[in-house]
């Protein structure tokens, strides 16, 4: 079952609580985890994982059948009149709510969109300019560079190459090359953190989280290793990873409408 689909006994939503758990975070100055778990522990007495896991298992949140029984008192023998009044009074409630609900949603998404702050701020115009010190770069390369992290991750998991390994650079430009693409590693993992319980953190412990990952991470003057494969292919290929590299990062700019 989609989580925005659940709801918890009381009838609050699992995306209502992800929003007023990082409300919470915020007001109380405590992890996000921990808000979370507090949500889980009020409504169900449950850390989160476990609430999350209680109601994917269909245990709670099941409307409970009809008591037969209950059709036959005279309190259900109500006047179509009365009946219809009422049901218009509750239907003109659960509008309210609805809508008062809608917008402090709205509210609440544009308020959390802007405080989404990457480490780096990257703009379209760097991309750009980017593209075109790599266009000069194309067939003066002299210098390979390796990530530094032995074990990284290679491919955008559809099968497709995209961070240079080795990276084709020239002296000149090797310490710049290796700088924007840490950038772009970094934003990418980053962006990655949206909407996830981690999304609080970027731009606050996400730098430290992405160096201790698998992401790429350059270093110029301690990569450098003996090429034994044909330089040009291997100049064409880097260049190809980096044209990947920087579409995959423009990609974030346009979808998350920051910075372009």
């Amino acid at each position: 079952m989609n989580q925005l689909e659940q709801y918890f006994p009381s009838g609050l939503s699992i995306s209502r609580a992800k929003k007023d758990a990082k409300k919470q975070k915020k007001a109380k100055a405590i992890p996000l985890n921990q808000a979370l778990d507090e949500i889980a522990q009020s409504e169900m007495n449950l850390t989160w994982e476990q609430a999350l896991k209680a109601l994917s298992s269909n245990d709670y949140g099941q409307n409970e059948p009809l008591n037969e029984e209950m059709l036959t008192l005279p309190e259900a023998v109500l006047s179509a009149e009365q009946t219809s009044s009422e049901a218009m009074s509750e239907e003109s409630c659960e509008q309210s709510d609805e809508q008062d609900e809608l917008l402090d949603e709205d509210e609440y998404d544009d308020e959390e969109k802007g405080e989404v702050n990457f480490t780096h701020t990257i703009y379209n115009s760097q991309l750009i300019a980017f593209e075109e010190m790599v266009d000069k770069n194309s067939g003066q390369a002299d210098t390979y560079i390796y990530p530094a992290n032995e074990v990284f991750i290679q491919g955008n998991g559809n099968g497709t190459k995209l961070w240079p390994s080795p990276l084709a650079a020239t002296e000149s430009n090797a310490d710049l090359f290796c700088d924007m693409l840490n950038k772009f590693s970094l934003r990418i993992f980053e962006y990655d953190l949206i909407d996830t319980i981690y999304e609080d953190e970027i731009g606050e412990t996400s730098y430290e989280m992405w160096y201790e990952s698998n992401c790429p991470i350059y270093e110029s003057s301690d990569c450098e290793r003996e090429i034994t494969a044909d330089p040009d292919y291997i100049h064409v290929k880097s260049q190809r990873s980096l044209y990947f590299v920087i579409n995959m990062v423009r990609s974030t700019l346009i979808s998350w409408e920051l910075e372009m």
